[in-house]
């Protein structure tokens, strides 16, 4: 997240930050209770966290979601797609006449 120097304790499952520190380092800090009910940080390269009520109330951010979610960025990132023109396929475009009547030099992509 880039907030800085945080006490950190292993015993403990979560760290509690100062709101008003994370409004003074980060670019954006919103909150929408009529919609998501979230907390929303853009963080400097414009991405954004959000940190979500629990069930005690206090907001939360969970950073196992947020590998989730990078993971599957850099899944989508490193897909390759391939089109394939089959002849039949460009035949679809043109009627038999058209396709009987086109020389070799006509049929380059």
């Amino acid at each position: 997240m880039g907030y800085g120097n945080v006490y950190h304790h292993p015993d403990v499952s979560a760290n509690i930050l100062s709101f008003h520190k994370i409004t003074k380092r980060f670019k954006s800090v919103t909150h929408d209770n009529q919609g998501k009910d979230a907390f929303v940080v853009e963080r400097d390269d414009r991405s954004k966290i959000e940190f979500l009520p629990a069930e005690e109330g206090l907001y939360h951010y969970d950073f196992n979601l947020s590998v989730r979610q990078r993971l599957e960025q850099e899944k989508l990132k490193n897909k390759k797609a391939m089109v394939i023109q089959t002849a039949e396929g460009i035949q679809r475009n043109f009627t038999k006449n058209e396709i009987w009547q086109m020389k070799p030099e006509d049929c380059t992509l």
